[in-house]
């Protein structure tokens, strides 16, 4: 008997160890896969912004404001559709199947842009391409589902700092962009239009990867607790007869068996295999309790076994030999294991939609108008208001107080690439050891410096004084950029482990929608305010004053990872009878 277990024991744990390799590598190879859906579309904005007026005015002759109005497309789809995609995923629970889709609207898009057959045309290509800003928020969804809170704050902050790093390279792609002249069929191959079919190419080759590569998330994670849960089973077993083993291993490896010990061991052996009966019992009962699949079938199975084994004297099967009775007890235990294992894989592709059957307008009043909500989405509004903001202003203002041109201006922007990505990674190590609400607050504060000393500095500077305004230019434009990965990276993740998980696509949308509201008014309003600078920088230090009162206010409610009772929202019981199988489907309250 202890060596059958002892050969199962091993079998099973070396199975299990290459299960463990094979989703790691495969978890791996989605983070990679991820990674690079965000530095495409840092990419492609770095390598169409250089030229596009260039394309309008040329080309078109469109006036001044076109301008914006391509730039603001893109925010604008990706406003409208980030919420209508995380809603799909929340439902569909296939968040691949959204991503090719972006994809492929990033594909038709960027060859829209190419073709350019009017101005209008090209406004109409980058709302076609802004679509897949909604599915960065699918993207951000999967990745709250699948991780931890105490490493989810560090992933985001990868994926953003690869972002950034396109942006970084983009502009480097334009030195060989800009030489292409020929003809590609009825098409006329240039400058202008090069950056649509070149990036319409690289979607297609990054759908090529996500359609053969790709594994989502939620899958991956769900297969890790399937095991857990089977090896568990399995310990239930064991632990529940370990005394009857014991007995049995003491009878068998006696040299002579009398009839008594004879049916002491039939006793003992007809224990194991009820044992793992009964669990099989058990998760059937469960699994008919769901109605998610018949049960008829198993029930036949474990019907003809017991009209099969209890037939004799005592009730119980007499077996030829010990070894048939070992070989029975090792089958029942496994089968009971693979049994749980296809509960769990049942329950998980018949999951249903969370908001199946609830009052949607309730949902979004107890879910979203809650004090940390409002807290986290106002502090983003803010913040992506104030950054683009200043992006907006400052090649004017490079322009007016140190006389830079198209060079300085790249060699600037290559710079405050490099900065972003290390402070991204620095905030990915200070994430293990600092909350995400704490990070918020720092970040919040090192921007509203950078506002202040701007409204401070330049005002005062004269024109075309390189030697005089550069050092305060620099001091406000590096802390804004410092500034940048603390707010974005914990902002995203805290808002993430404050919403619920069933709806984590819908919350992300939602937040995708606010921050496209930000960077479609904030290039509006410095625009129309450069002139006055104590004006522009006055109303956006004052935003983000208010954001560090809120962030005061609620900064008890902003603490994860502890039980919440908020009296505005209906507390939801949670069901821990089935925990192995329905771990994704539980909302651990995350508020104190």
């Amino acid at each position: 008997m202890d060596s059958a277990n002892s050969h199962r024991q091993y079998h099973t744990g070396k199975e299990k160890d290459t299960d463990d390799k094979n989703i790691q590598y495969k978890r791996r190879r989605t983070y990679i896969i991820l990674g690079l859906f965000f530095f495409m579309g840092g990419m492609e904005y770095a390598v169409i912004l250089p030229s596009l007026w260039l394309y309008l005015s040329g080309k078109f002759g469109a006036e001044e404001y076109f301008l914006g109005m391509v730039l603001s497309a893109f925010s604008f789809s990706a406003m409208i559709a980030g919420p209508i995609l995380g809603r799909w995923s929340d439902v569909s629970r296939r968040p691949k199947i959204i991503l090719l889709f972006g994809i492929v609207c990033e594909v038709g898009g960027n060859f829209m842009y190419f073709i350019g057959i009017s101005k209008w045309f090209l406004v109409c290509s980058r709302l076609v391409t802004g679509i897949s800003g909604g599915a960065e928020a699918v993207i951000v969804a999967e990745v709250a589902r699948s991780t931890t809170e105490e490493k989810r704050t560090g992933i985001i902050s990868v994926l953003i700092a690869v972002r950034q790093t396109g942006l970084l390279i983009g502009p480097g792609l334009n030195l060989f962009l800009r030489v292409l002249d020929f003809d590609l069929g009825p098409f006329k191959v240039n400058k202008l239009n090069s950056p649509g079919i070149f990036m319409s190419l690289m979607w297609t080759l990054q759908f090529v990867i996500v359609l053969t590569l790709y594994t989502d998330l939620h899958k991956l994670e769900s297969h890790v607790e399937s095991k857990d849960s089977d090896i568990n089973d399995l310990l239930q077993v064991q632990a529940s007869s370990k005394s009857d083993v014991e007995k049995y291993d003491q009878i068998t490896n006696s040299s002579t068996l009398n009839e008594n010990d004879e049916d002491n061991e039939e006793v003992i052996s007809d224990k194991l295999i009820e044992s793992a009966e009964k669990l099989m019992e058990n998760n059937q009962k469960r699994l008919h309790q769901d109605g998610e699949i018949e049960s008829q079938t198993n029930r036949h199975t474990i019907g003809d076994f017991n009209e099969e084994t209890r037939v004799n004297s005592y009730g119980r099967t007499r077996y030829s030999s010990i070894e048939d009775r070992n070989e029975e007890v090792d089958h029942r235990i496994d089968e009971s294991k693979n049994y749980g294992s296809e509960i769990c894989k049942h329950r998980k592709e018949t999951r249903k939609d969370y908001l199946e059957g609830r009052s949607k307008c309730r949902f979004f009043y107890d879910e979203y108008m809650r004090e940390e909500i409002i807290t986290v989405i106002a502090t983003q509004f803010n913040s992506f208001f104030n950054q683009v903001a200043l992006e907006t202003m400052v090649t004017p203002l490079t322009k007016s107080l140190l006389d830079w041109g198209e060079l300085e201006n790249s060699l600037m922007y290559c710079f405050c690439g490099l900065l972003v990505i290390i402070v991204f990674f620095l905030v990915r190590c200070l994430s293990k050891r600092i909350q995400d609400r704490t990070l918020l607050v720092v970040g919040n504060a090192l921007l509203a410096t950078a506002t202040a000393w701007l409204l401070f500095a330049v005002p005062s500077c004269p024109p075309n004084e390189f030697g005089e305004n550069f050092p305060k230019f620099a001091v406000g434009t590096v802390l804004d950029i410092v500034a940048l990965p603390f707010l974005v990276a914990s902002g995203v993740s805290l808002y993430s482990k404050i919403t619920r998980k069933e709806t984590q696509g819908l919350s992300q949308g939602f937040r995708r929608t606010v921050v496209g509201m930000a960077t479609i008014l904030a290039p509006l309003w410095a625009g129309s305010t450069l002139p006055w600078p104590y004006v522009m920088f006055g109303v956006m230090l004052g935003l983000l004053c208010i954001s560090l009162l809120m962030l005061a206010l609620s900064f008890s409610k902003l603490k994860t990872g502890t039980q919440s009772n908020n009296g505005n929202s209906q507390t939801q019981s949670i069901n821990v009878e089935n925990q192995s199988c329905d771990k994704d489907d539980e909302r651990k309250p995350l508020l104190a």
